[in-house]
């Protein structure tokens, strides 16, 4: 359910139907962009189709951006630069390589294209992903083409009239958690009858001790949207990691929606415990994390 990822990428020709493109008459945006997309329960919203999404611009004319991405195989973290037109158009192909703790090797070649400017970004992004590990057989899969909305940052927003959302809403925005890039994302989506949270999807920064994994995170889905326009969720599960050792972990999400956005936070916490002693040897937090979203 959550992954470990680290991603080096670079601007290389010929890898998608995309080529890097650094145009002189570049549109200079400044700010920082979240959101992704997530498919409708029931399905998986860690399988392809699925992906958050942040960009930031200082205004000199280069847009940063990380996404993180669903697939059968693997949820692999992409990052790059690029340089958008004057109309706000932009193209990409790139790749990252990852190599991980146990021996595995993923690989990722990937393409984004789109347009960006001050108030909103969307676009498409595909991945072909290979899995190589010692002695085992190569695995590979890919996202196809899922399409994106990232709307800009903004904080201290008016919600509107409390549980007046539309339905089948979307709403796009970033965390008070800081990543590489700019703030981690995250995106709403509303059900068809504008009663319940569909679903909720986001990317988060997590410690257990010294240790820092950036995860990718979602509430049980279809919660209800009280008449206040408030919804609260919390998870409790248990992962065990090998035959000593166990997870236990408590997954708290809640906000507010309304006409004009939503606002919330996110609290994940657990401990590592020595399962024949039962002793807990290691702590895991977030802290309380604020997140607000517009559509």
């Amino acid at each position: 359910m959550r992954r470990r990822v680290t991603a080096l990428s670079a601007c290389v020709g010929a890898v998608a139907a995309f080529a890097c493109v650094a145009n002189a008459q570049s549109s200079h945006v400044v700010g920082e962009w979240g959101g992704g997309t997530a498919l409708d329960p029931p399905a998986s919203p860690y399988g392809p189709g699925n992906l958050v999404i942040t960009l930031s611009s200082a205004g000199s004319g280069t847009v940063d951006f990380q996404a993180r991405v669903g697939a059968s195989c693997e949820l692999p973290t992409i990052s790059g630069s690029f340089q958008p037109s004057a109309d706000g158009a932009f193209s990409l192909a790139g790749s990252t390589v990852a190599r991980k703790a146990d021996g595995r090797r993923v690989s990722v070649i990937y393409s984004v294209a789109g347009t960006i400017d001050d108030v909103s970004a969307t676009g498409s992004l595909q991945a072909r992903i290979k899995i190589t590990r010692p002695h085992r057989k190569t695995r590979r899969c890919e996202t196809g083409p899922v399409e994106w909305t990232a709307h800009q940052r903004r904080v201290g927003i008016d919600i509107g009239a409390p549980a007046a959302v539309q339905p089948s809403a979307r709403l796009y925005g970033t965390t008070k958690q800081y990543m590489s890039v700019g703030h981690h994302p995250i995106l709403l989506r509303v059900s068809a009858d504008g009663s319940r949270l569909a679903r909720a999807l986001y990317s988060a920064d997590f410690r257990c001790g010294s240790d820092r994994t950036q995860i990718l995170d979602t509430p049980h889905d279809d919660l209800p949207i009280r008449a206040d326009g408030t919804f609260s969720d919390v998870e409790h599960f248990t992962v065990k990691l090998n035959r000593r050792t166990r997870a236990r972990f408590t997954d708290r999400f809640s906000g507010t929606i309304g006409s004009a956005g939503a606002t919330g936070s996110f609290k994940l916490t657990g401990k590592i415990i020595d399962i024949p002693s039962g002793h807990t040897f290691e702590r895991c937090k977030n802290g309380t994390v604020k997140w607000t979203a517009l559509p």
